[in-house]
């Protein structure tokens, strides 16, 4: 930093000799009328000048900082210190002030910060000190944004569910805590997930959340279908179990009981339960993230490794395809998927809130409403003399923002081609055979129209999915950040990458240097590094 500011100095002392004795100097002749407009000139030229030093001066810091994260890399030290600049990686928690810091997890191994909550956690450094009250300051932060409920599993509500073979042992700690999120595609009777038979049932009974153990029930409120819900059961054993029920962080019911959980009974199951020997209750709807554990935990928003203490079964279902179910947790309960699919969370399905109209000489073969159920078992059919310009229209109250629009043929009559129309505007056209096509929208529309293009063959439309834009995978924000020079007595906000004044008038002076990060659920903070004059 002083050799750059010393040859910036130089440069800047050389450019107003010159341009002094250009413009003011005797005999000098040119474009200026007086004295005045020649330093006006010379004022304008001198603060593009600065401008241009700042600007050199944070971009050579930010790659001195970013050579020096490199270096510790290969180094593997945790923190890097010289004449006016440091850097921790996070490796160790020694440049982490615990007292002033909340809501975190810290990873030592890999050297990351995280919320271990869906709330923001709160960063507090260790005091820098510093030979003189610093007037500028450089901060950069190592971000690293995550996507959550990526996948997710479909379950038709008729017969498929999620076999976990050999798994028949309770919570040992009598503790229990199921984390799930859930989007259902209607509001019939049925079981999240269950260690049967009724010896722990979380699920969707009589229009409200259900969590039971033996005969000991609580409900909770009424959901929405084709909405997303983060969920989380709690069954916590201390002189009593005593019940609760989250709904996207908030407390909703809550109860106690004298029940114990067995230690042992009959197998757990995902996605339906057992009742008097048989299976019921089977979803109907798509689950995600599944999370269970023999300890109280709130983990919603937070990546998991896998070998957290208490963690029973982890289901990310990060697979995609097939039928195979892998547990992410250190024990390996693996489960097998029965006539359920992996599907992509996209955001939030609005399709059931539009009229849906089959068009051209197309025709509902049956309920129009099973267009958007979830299950593919009526569309909208064409007969092979019909067309072209079959199809269906979904049409809006009002204008809404859409991220995407999936169309499914039933496989045993596909679409031979079409095309998709936006409020009334052509976006994409498919020439080729198709079960399932997908078109990005990304704009605010009222009217999403399907039309084929071929005629001569039979069609089915089993389902429409219209996604809506940044409603599911929440939009992660940025982490903000705050800089101290008085111990943490008085704080300023910073952005990371940009020179940063102290004004004096207003901000007392100190030689304790702090940063203060505020990090939101969906981040992760890998290192952060100061350089300050």
């Amino acid at each position: 930093m002083d050799t750059i500011s010393y040859g910036i100095a130089n440069k800047a002392k050389d450019a107003e000799s010159s341009l002094r004795n250009q413009t003011l100097s005797d005999g000098v002749e040119g474009k200026f009328m007086n004295v005045k407009e020649r330093i006006d000139s010379l004022e304008k030229y001198l603060e593009g000048l600065s401008l241009r030093a700042n600007k050199l001066i944070v971009h050579d810091a930010v790659n001195i900082m970013k050579a020096h994260a490199k270096l510790n890399s290969i180094a593997k030290t945790t923190k890097y210190n010289m004449q006016n600049m440091m850097f921790d990686d996070l490796l160790d928690a020694s440049g982490i002030d615990a007292d002033k810091s909340s809501g975190y997890s810290h990873d030592t191994q890999f050297g990351f910060i995280q919320s271990n909550s869906e709330a923001p956690c709160i960063i507090e450094t260790v005091a820098e000190t510093v030979q003189s009250s610093p007037e500028k300051v450089i901060l950069l932060a190592g971000e690293q944004k995550k996507e959550f409920n990526k996948y997710g599993m479909k379950f038709n509500g008729s017969n498929s569910h999620i076999v976990i073979p050999g798994w028949t042992s309770g919570p040992s700690t009598g503790t229990f805590t199921c984390e799930i999120t859930v989007t259902l595609n209607s509001t019939k009777n049925q079981c999240f997930v269950a260690f049967n038979e009724d010896n722990i049932l979380c699920g969707y009974y009589e229009n409200k959340l259900q969590l039971r153990v033996l005969s000991y029930v609580i409900w909770g409120p009424a959901l929405e279908a084709g909405r997303e819900y983060k969920l989380r059961f709690v069954i916590e054993r201390t002189d009593k179990s005593y019940f609760r029920i989250y709904v996207d962080g908030n407390l909703v019911a809550n109860g106690e009981t004298a029940n114990l959980i067995p230690l042992s009974a009959n197998l757990w199951s995902i996605g339906q339960e057992t009742d008097g020997g048989s299976y019921s209750d089977f979803v109907d709807g798509t689950l995600a993230n599944i999370r269970l554990w023999e300890k109280v935990a709130d983990t919603v928003g937070t990546e998991l490794s896998g070998n957290e203490e208490g963690l029973l079964l982890y289901y990310d279902f990060a697979e995609g395809e097939g039928t195979a179910v892998t547990d992410k947790s250190s024990n390996r309960r693996n489960g097998q998927a029965q006539n359920a699919i992996y599907v992509k969370i996209r955001g939030k399905n609005i399709a059931r809130d539009a009229d849906i109209q089959a068009t051209g000489e197309g025709f509902f073969r049956g309920d129009k409403s099973g267009m958007t159920d979830g299950n593919k078992t009526n569309y909208v059919w064409d007969d092979s003399a019909n067309g072209p310009d079959d199809g269906f229209l979904c049409t809006f109250p009002e204008k809404r923002n859409i991220g995407s629009v999936i169309i499914y043929a039933d496989p045993t009559w596909p679409v031979c081609s079409g095309k998709l129309l936006v409020d009334g505007i052509v976006v994409a056209v498919n020439p080729n055979k198709f079960i399932t096509w997908e078109v990005p929208v990304d704009k605010a529309a009222q009217k999403i129209e399907f039309i084929r293009t071929t005629t001569g063959v039979d069609q089915g439309i089993a389902e429409v999915e219209i996604f809506e834009a940044n409603s599911n995978n929440e939009l992660v924000q940025d982490g903000s950040y705050l800089i101290s020079r008085d111990n943490g007595e008085t704080w300023t906000p910073i952005t990371p990458e940009k020179l940063f004044y102290f004004d004096n008038k207003t901000i007392p002076a100190g030689t304790q240097l702090k940063v203060k990060a505020i990090i939101p659920s969906g981040i992760k903070l890998l290192n952060y590094a100061l350089t300050w004059a």
